[in-house]
């Protein structure tokens, strides 16, 4: 009985795995994942065939697929541009196959020889022409939220594995060592409400936010940044750079397109797959990769882009995925942002190993062509909440659309013990610093303008200055500063208060009293601060004429409406002028005098058209607009002297413009122009700005040849002309010298020469012309960029010795 029992048993097993095998050959399910044998990284869109010429599908966006099949599975082939096709026959499947393709040889930098018509070309232009209707940013609105996680980790490819972390907390540069293969260096993941209308509101609020160390949501900005959205524009920002991009019907013929496979698909679609890189010769900033596109409205449906030129020490790649969302309109769905930073040194030894980055945004819940509310459109284009750092874990649990794994859970348990001893804050503060001119503390914002400056007038002055941020109050905000002068032996201090009236409009009543020194005949603008960090305001460094001042205010700004900002004021100063100046109104020299009394009324205005803000934890961020920015102010003021008076009328207009373009690099345009209609104290005249030093600074927006105070003015117009090319010109390995051409002009015209004394100057009647060229980027520091430059004085005003026309200059660039 046992031996039929056996019998019975040993049949129904062998019948049980016959049909699993034959269900398995008849509707077996593929999984796995490609990576690039070289490197260990994920390949995104690899294209998979079944049985040599039947199409399965593609990888997706992070290298994975899971392929179901009706049909006995005899081979696979895995397809993909720039590597060998891998050939699997009567494979072996496992629970999860890792697939290793061979990068092939290609060339990238020589033409290469095709056939006289390239059907990629009209595929490319089909695209062209069908952009409006597939391009993200011409639809009437669009919302979606999104999930962003960006990780920064070690190559461990090349990587040494160390068991433990360990910080010697006592050390002044605190060092640790870590399992590179279960924790990340950097992790930040951010939930975030996107939503855009026609022609150009958008918004973007985040929800919650994950950072490992870090408190401050300035990162999340920066990160934001970094992310691309669009591969339809004519031109893309990738980490802060424009690039050309091939979708593009001007430069099209700039680019070297190649037709490497086309697909049928089920609905008689079909799947064209299109490589791009700039044709040889070409010095623009170009990219290179491999496009997907659905014949189905000739719609981009994959991207994989980076710079045809990569940065020394620094590289980037960008892949995305569209989706159709209904009917008629596809939409990226995915988009993966790959970085490779500096090689550091995480751990002992002489090897160096690259820090690389790995920026995923999952967008989920799109919403196309549905009504959005006005009220979530202003000038803030990222709102953080307040409480996005102490959002509990159902929201990311419901949201997050990657898994964090075992490294990532790791990295959250130690960095955020770790960053209590490195700080890793302090990056961003530093960041913000740079940004804003000021060092942001637990209650108050120190200002660097106030700790140190350096010119001919004072010498070295040092001090400190400080305002309350909104952890004392968002409403009231109180400062002041003090320092002294070595040269001028003066003490210099102040101090004042700002009223917040109403949030929106960002207005403010302010009441300010100073002792300082202000430079003589010097302009105002609204928002032109004096941070030394701006490349215009390195001519504060020469300036050799300041008067003593003591100042009242009470100003009241406010925007509105939208891209104005508005100051209205009413100001007091009395002045003192100790470089031999008085002045003189009559003939009578009982008046001759150097103390004066103005009494004014201003209202100064400046217009920035979609000028965009970001709201750190204590200060508002301006981003880059790509219109012109019109500064305007008038004065009605008095000036009091020796028992006399004269009220007088002043107007100062300013613009600024940076024109750019593909092939001929950026020409920055700088329009400034005044008019006093009254004769008053050189002290509230017009100097023309000059920054004169045989071998000095160079400083953007000023007269470089031009000696100080050299010109005197009440009525004036100036014009300063930077046309830089960039990398255009030269580009060799790593030698990559940034070259610049600059003209400046100034008319000027004076009334009333007499009444001024003491003072040796000119007027600007016949007109002042330099022009220099300037080469950038000659030295490359961790965060600046070092150059050099010459500038020549011609025209009526030139010296009789050639060599007293020329002024030689040093350049200094923030490279962040």
């Amino acid at each position: 009985m046992t031996a039929i029992r056996l019998f019975i048993v040993s049949k129904f097993v062998l019948l049980l795995l016959l049909f699993s095998m034959n269900g398995f050959g008849q509707n077996p399910t593929i999984k796995g994942t490609v990576v690039d044998a070289n490197t260990g990284s994920t390949l995104a869109f690899v294209n998979i065939f079944i049985n040599q010429n039947t199409f399965a599908g593609t990888t997706d966006i992070d290298g994975k697929f899971e392929l179901k099949t009706g049909q006995q599975i005899n081979s696979i082939r895995f397809s993909y541009v720039g590597f060998e096709t891998l050939d699997l026959v009567d494979p072996v499947f496992s629970k999860e196959m890792l697939i290793k393709l061979q990068p092939k040889e290609m060339l990238l930098n020589g033409d290469s020889i095709y056939p006289v018509v390239n059907p990629a070309y009209r595929i490319i232009q089909n695209l062209i022409d069908n952009r409006d209707l597939n391009d993200p940013e011409k639809l009437n609105s669009f919302a979606y939220t999104a999930y962003d996680k960006m990780v920064m980790t070690i190559d461990t490819s090349r990587a040494i594995t160390i068991d433990s972390i360990r910080i010697d907390s006592t050390s002044s540069r605190p060092r640790f060592k870590v399992n590179l293969s279960e924790k990340d260096l950097f992790i930040l993941e951010t939930i975030a409400e996107h939503s855009f209308k026609a022609p150009d509101k958008r918004h973007e609020k985040v929800l919650a936010t994950k950072v490992t160390g870090l408190k401050d949501p300035i990162f999340t900005f920066l990160v934001s940044q970094a992310l691309s959205f669009d591969f339809y524009n004519d031109t893309l920002l990738i980490a802060g750079k424009k690039f050309i991009c091939p979708v593009n019907s001007r430069y099209i013929h700039n680019y070297l397109f190649n037709l490497e496979n086309q697909i049928a698909t089920e609905n008689n679609d079909t799947i064209f797959t299109i490589s791009f890189r700039p044709l040889a010769n070409n010095n623009f900033n170009g990219l290179q990769g491999v496009l997907t596109i659905h014949s189905d409205n000739w719609a981009i449906k994959n991207v994989i882009a980076q710079p045809s030129r990569v940065e020394k020490g620094f590289s980037i790649r960008i892949q995305q995925h569209y989706e159709k969302i209904d009917s008629i309109h596809w939409f990226p769905v995915q988009l993966n942002t790959d970085i490779i930073l500096n090689p550091a040194q995480p751990a002992s030894g002489n090897k160096n190993y690259p820090i690389v980055g790995f920026g995923k945004r999952y967008l989920l819940d799109i919403s196309i062509n549905d009504v959005t509310e006005n009220q979530k459109y202003s000038d803030h284009v990222l709102e953080v909440n307040p409480d996005s750092l102490e959002k509990s874990g159902e929201i990311w649990k419901h949201l997050r659309a990657d898994t964090l794994g075992l490294s990532g859970k790791g990295t959250y348990q130690i960095q955020d013990s770790v960053g209590n001893v490195l700080n890793p804050d302090q990056k961003t503060k530093t960041f913000e610093t740079l940004v804003t001119g000021k060092i942001p503390s637990k209650f108050v914002d120190f200002e660097i303008d106030k700790f140190i400056r350096i010119n001919s007038y004072e010498g070295f002055y040092g001090g400190f200055g400080f305002h309350t941020n909104d952890r004392i109050s968002g409403t009231f905000k109180l400062g002041g500063f003090w320092g002294y002068g070595i040269k001028d032996e003066s003490m210099k201090f102040g101090s004042d208060l700002s009223v917040s009236i109403h949030k929106s409009t960002q207005s403010v009543l302010r009441l300010a009293y100073k002792q300082d020194v202000i430079e003589s005949g010097s302009s105002f603008f609204l928002g032109q601060n004096e941070f030394i960090w701006k490349e215009e305001n390195f001519r504060l460094f020469f300036i050799s004429q300041m008067d003593f001042t003591k100042s009242i205010d009470f100003t009241y700004g406010f925007k509105a409406p939208k891209h104005f900002q508005w100051e209205i004021g009413l100001n007091r100063q009395d002045k003192k002028s100790f470089y031999g100046y008085y002045f003189q109104p009559t003939n009578d020299t009982s008046l001759r005098t150097n103390a004066y009394r103005f009494s004014e009324i201003r209202l100064v205005m400046c217009f920035a058209f979609q000028e965009k803000y970001f709201q750190t934890n204590s200060n508002l961020v301006s981003s880059e607009t790509n219109y012109p920015i019109i500064w305007f102010t008038y004065v009605h003021g008095t000036a009091k002297y020796s028992g006399l008076e004269q009220s007088y009328n002043k107007y100062e207009l300013m613009v600024k413009k940076t024109f750019n373009t593909n092939y001929f690099g950026s020409l920055k345009v700088h329009l400034q122009a005044g008019f006093i209609g009254s004769s008053i104290p050189a002290t509230n005249l017009f100097f023309a700005p000059a920054s004169y030093r045989n071998i000095g600074l160079y400083a953007a927006s000023s007269f470089t040849t031009m000696r100080m105070n050299e010109f005197l003015s009440d009525r004036y117009v100036s014009m300063f002309l930077t046309h830089d090319f960039g990398k255009l010109i030269y580009r060799k390995g790593r030698f990559q010298p940034e070259m610049a051409l600059a003209l400046n002009i100034g008319y000027g015209a004076l009334r009333n020469k007499e009444f001024h004394n003491g003072l040796n100057f000119n007027t600007l009647n016949n007109g002042f012309y330099e022009s220099g060229l300037l080469i950038n980027n000659l030295l490359r520091l961790p965060a600046l960029k070092l150059g050099v430059g010459t500038f020549y004085r011609f025209g009526s005003y030139t010296y009789p010795q050639a060599a007293k026309n020329f002024g030689y200059k040093f350049t200094m660039q923030l490279s962040l």
